[in-house]
């Protein structure tokens, strides 16, 4: 039910979402899975990013065993963005999700991204 034509999205604004769950938690992976589902919520348009990659906390482990941890600024610069068009500090545009099986494993990462509608 949601028109393309009279949604703006601002650019790259899901673009390090989409990158990290290819780059850190499919890469390796046999049978990877990446879902991105737009839906409209008040006055926001929700996007969700999940993948059934490693999970965050292997890819911290494995950064750390190679000495090239790193932060992702893309996400942080992402979500000051959005909060600024937003224009409310009580509004989380970006909440980050851990996923695991029944039997407590890793099973991937679920990013939930709010973005006021603008038309």
């Amino acid at each position: 039910g949601i028109n393309p034509f009279n949604m703006l999205i601002p650019p790259l604004v899901i673009q390090p979402f989409i990158e990290n769950a290819i780059k850190y938690g499919l890469s390796g992976k046999e049978q990877g899975m990446l879902r991105v589902k737009f839906s409209e919520s008040q006055q926001y348009l929700r996007v969700t990013v999940e993948d059934n990659g490693v999970g965050r906390e292997q890819v911290k482990k494995e950064q750390e065993q190679s000495g090239k941890e790193m932060a992702s600024t893309g996400i942080r610069y992402t979500e000051e963005r959005l909060r600024l068009l937003i224009g409310n500090d009580r509004v989380k545009p970006v909440n980050i999700f851990d996923l695991y099986s029944a039997d407590n494993q890793a099973a991937g990462t679920k990013v939930e991204l709010l973005i006021p509608i603008l038309t």
